[in-house]
């Protein structure tokens, strides 16, 4: 099955939940400073949760539609939404488990400018 749509936004609302919690969390540090560290866990990650959730949904990105999948849009939304809110590891730990000669073929194709070279 071939990929239809592209990972870019799902990394990029990753990335801007993670950091939108990253911001939050001087605002709120005041009001949880008594709080367990295991409360102040579960505090940041259900705001990446939020946050991912309300950029998957505002800004229309499909989970389905970027694996090319079939799917309710909607529920599409809302797994790229969870994924956002989880942060970025996970794509670490994708990218830390592909074999060995797949990054090194795509690492290959980029010069040392990080651009692609074209191949012939």
């Amino acid at each position: 099955m071939a990929v239809s749509g592209s990972i870019v936004p799902l990394l990029m609302i990753s990335l801007l939940a993670e950091r939108l919690v990253e911001i939050l969390k001087p605002i709120f540090k005041p009001f949880v400073k008594n709080w367990s560290p295991e409360k102040i866990s579960a505090l940041w990650k259900v705001c990446g949760l939020l946050a991912g959730l309300i950029l998957a949904f505002g800004t229309q990105v499909n989970f389905f539609s970027i694996i090319g999948l079939p799917g309710n849009p909607w529920l599409g939304k809302f797994v790229a939404g969870i994924l956002a809110g989880a942060g970025t590891q996970w794509v670490h730990e994708i990218l830390s488990n592909l074999p060995y000669d797949t990054v090194r073929h795509y690492r290959s194709l980029k010069g040392a400018s990080g651009q692609k070279k074209d191949r012939k």
